[in-house]
C-alpha cells in the first residue's frame, strides 16, 4: 500500500498548493494511496514530523510497502522564486545531502 504524507500549515498558500496537486494527481492517475495532511501548528502534526524529520514546509513524503521493507521518497516542492514549482522526488539520503545534514 502507498501513502502519501503531506505536512503544511493552514496559512501557506504553498502547502495548500501541494496537498491539491497530490489530490488532483491521484484523481487523474488513478494513483492507489491514501493521502495524509498533518497541520503543523497542532500537536498531532508536529509529533509526526518531527517522527519523519520533517523541518520545512511543505513537505511531502510518498511511503510504499515493499518485500524490502518500506520505501521512502520526499518530494521537494518549493520553488526558489517566480511562478514556476518543481517537483523532484528523492531518496531520503539524498534528500539530507540537499538539506546539509
Amino acid at each position: 500500500m502507498k501513502k502519501v504524507l503531506i505536512f503544511g500549515k493552514p496559512t501557506c498558500p504553498v502547502c495548500k498548493d501541494a496537498h491539491k496537486k497530490v489530490r488532483y494527481f491521484k484523481k487523474k492517475k488513478h494513483f492507489n494511496a491514501d493521502i495524509l495532511y498533518y497541520d503543523m501548528e497542532t500537536i498531532d502534526g508536529l509529533s509526526e514530523g518531527a517522527f519523519n524529520d520533517v523541518d520545512d514546509i511543505p513537505s511531502v513524503i510518498v511511503e510504499k510497502e515493499g518485500k524490502g521493507g518500506t520505501m521512502r521518497y520526499f518530494a521537494v516542492t518549493k520553488a526558489p522564486s517566480g511562478p514556476h514549482e518543481c517537483w523532484k522526488i528523492l531518496g531520503k539520503d539524498m534528500a539530507a545531502k540537499l538539506k546539509g545534514k
